[in-house]
This record gives C-alpha cells, structure tokens and sequence, in this order.
C-alpha cells in the first residue's frame, strides 16, 4: 500500500499502475486481477473505479493527458487501511508442535 500510496504522491502513473497490480496480487485471493479496470470491479468501490479509470485513460488514452494521484490515493487509502486490519485480525494460527508433550 506504501508504494501505491508514494507514486500517487509523486503523480507517476506507470508506477501507480505497477505498484496497484502488485498491491492486488499480494492483497486479494486468486484469481489476481490483470488490468486496472479488471481491479476496479473486483473492488466494486465506485470512487475508487472512477480514480482507476482517470489513471487508465492517462495511461491509454488516444490523447496524452497529466495526471494526479491524490484523488487516486484518496480513494485507495480507506480500502489499504480496512485490507490490513482484516490481515491482522485473520492471521492464521501457528502450527501445531511436531513433538507435543505427553
């Protein structure tokens, strides 16, 4: 989320793109999202589709457009914090010891 979070600060667009798939990769169950679009659906969170979408045109478009990433990281930050308190409250147990007492 770190590196999602810095390129949208620094309003680099092919690294928020690199650094959201990879996000997605790590953060969400099989089957991983490809595309930015493919990312917005499977979150379903409307702003965050509008922010994916505006980078997808930067990146895509026929025409050239700048980009900013704070509506990006504005979007992206709230999901990133709700990801990671439910990582830590499913942390799986440890394993079981390979020699329990008797």
């Amino acid at each position: 989320a770190r590196e999602v979070l810095g390129a949208c600060r620094a309003s680099n667009p092919q690294q928020a793109r690199s650094a959201l798939l990879r996000w997605a990769a790590a953060a969400l169950p099989d089957p991983r999202p490809a595309t930015l679009v493919a990312l917005g659906n499977r979150l379903g969170e409307d702003n965050l589709m509008a922010a994916l979408g505006d980078l997808d045109r930067c990146l895509y478009g026929r025409e050239p457009q700048p980009w900013s990433g704070t509506v990006l990281a504005a979007a992206f930050q709230p999901l990133a914090r709700r990801h990671a308190r439910s990582r830590k409250q499913t942390r799986p147990t440890p394993l079981p010891s390979l020699y329990p007492s008797p």
